[in-house]
């Protein structure tokens, strides 16, 4: 066995949700607050553009850089939205979601023993991601009292001779923090003197609240070389199940991650290329992505507020994406173990905060992607879990 592979452990979100599935098959009435997918459904005309480009024969072997028409839509939408310029046919790649895009940036970037550092609390994926290339995961820890906020001395003390690259990942995914522009000039700081790649997660980009903004990385000064943007339609236009993404960077090392698509994957389905065009280029698209977003942000305030009615717990303000964490310390501090009882004797499905780095062990994620009335109720079932559980720490 490839002991890269045996370094790896089974997604914890993907195993709990596979729990709560067998629960419910069993007659559970699970609460599901596990998984960040959106309960909207894919607008109409995504879907009708899919079925249209069946019919007209987009189902065989594609060029694997993604069909001209989308690399091209892509490169419009980094420069009118983004404010950085890319060539559609050098610099951008079409990949199956962004997961695959992150994968095949650290294989292509990564020689064995090359540290990747991790701001916590960070997604997960990221790690086992550096592990399968060779690389090392190198977490920076952050003040959980300080609401994991950013700290750049400690970006700067983390920094060795091995270090190669930097991930940031801002709306984050677990904690919705949103890294200011200065912030995002003071790690573009530490990266050039370094001489670090950048890669640079945006795929909640356009989930935003409290008049939070975002900052492209590419765009600052003397960053557009180093660094690795990707992003997805998942999100943004109710897509998870599409896997289609894409990456933009500098046309040598695009022809590099080319490769790694091609033995990979050959091709991303057509016919989800064609339908991604649409979702680009649909007019009346923008007012269903401002719907979404407005009903997340109600969803949003609607939790922290009862996590405030619930003695003994307490939440971080997420100013972007579409989760909220617990902190669930004064109860247990073992994450791990209170999520499986969770959803064991109360039947809330959620992820461990350990998953996320050990900055965030104490705390719990869950998901505002689903229902308001689901989201409250489950919040107030975590709270009287917790309390009949667990004598306060």
């Amino acid at each position: 066995m490839n002991p890269r592979c045996l370094q790896v452990q089974e997604s914890i979100t993907i195993k709990i949700a596979d729990l709560a599935r067998e629960r419910e098959r069993r007659g559970g009435r699970i609460i599901k607050l596990q998984t960040g997918d959106p309960d909207f459904a894919t607008p109409e005309s995504i879907i009708a553009a899919a079925f249209k480009a069946m019919q007209a024969g987009y189902t065989h072997y594609a060029g694997s850089r993604g069909l001209p028409e989308l690399r091209q839509r892509l490169a419009l939408k980094l420069e009118d939205q983004n404010g950085v310029s890319y060539d559609p046919d050098t610099e951008i790649l079409v990949t199956h979601g962004a997961a695959q895009a992150i994968f095949i940036t650290l294989q292509t970037l990564l020689a064995p023993g090359d540290e990747v550092l991790l701001i916590e609390p960070y997604y997960m994926s990221y790690a086992s991601s550096i592990i399968l290339a060779g690389g090392v995961p190198r977490g920076v820890e952050t003040d959980p009292r300080q609401d994991f906020a950013l700290d750049l001395d400690r970006v700067q003390a983390a920094i060795t001779p091995s270090t190669r690259m930097l991930v940031l990942n801002s709306p984050c995914n677990p904690s919705g923090i949103v890294l200011t522009k200065e912030e995002m000039e003071g790690l573009a700081r530490i990266a050039a003197e370094h001489d670090l790649y950048v890669l640079c997660d945006d795929v909640y980009e356009k989930l935003l609240y409290d008049g939070a903004g975002h900052t492209t990385m590419a765009t600052l000064p003397g960053m557009r070389a180093r660094t690795i943007t990707i992003n997805s339609l998942s999100k943004t236009y109710a897509m998870t199940g599409w896997r289609l993404g894409y990456l933009a960077a500098p046309p040598d090392k695009v022809s590099q991650m080319l490769k790694v698509l091609q033995y990979s994957a050959t091709n991303i389905t057509p016919f989800s290329q064609m339908a991604a065009v649409t979702a680009l280029t649909d007019p009346e698209l923008p007012a269903f992505v401002e719907t979404m977003r407005r009903t997340y942000d109600r969803r949003r305030l609607a939790g922290m507020e009862a996590v405030g009615a619930n003695r003994g717990l307490r939440t971080i303000r997420p100013r972007g994406a579409f989760y909220l964490m617990l902190d669930i310390s004064s109860f247990c501090r073992d994450s791990v173990e209170f999520a499986y009882r969770l959803l064991e004797k109360a039947q809330v499905a959620v992820v461990p905060g350990v998953a996320f780095g050990k900055s965030a062990e104490g705390w719990i994620r869950l998901t505002f992607a689903v229902p308001e009335e689901t989201l409250v109720a489950g919040i107030h079932r975590i709270g009287e879990f917790a309390r009949a559980e667990y004598r306060r720490v």
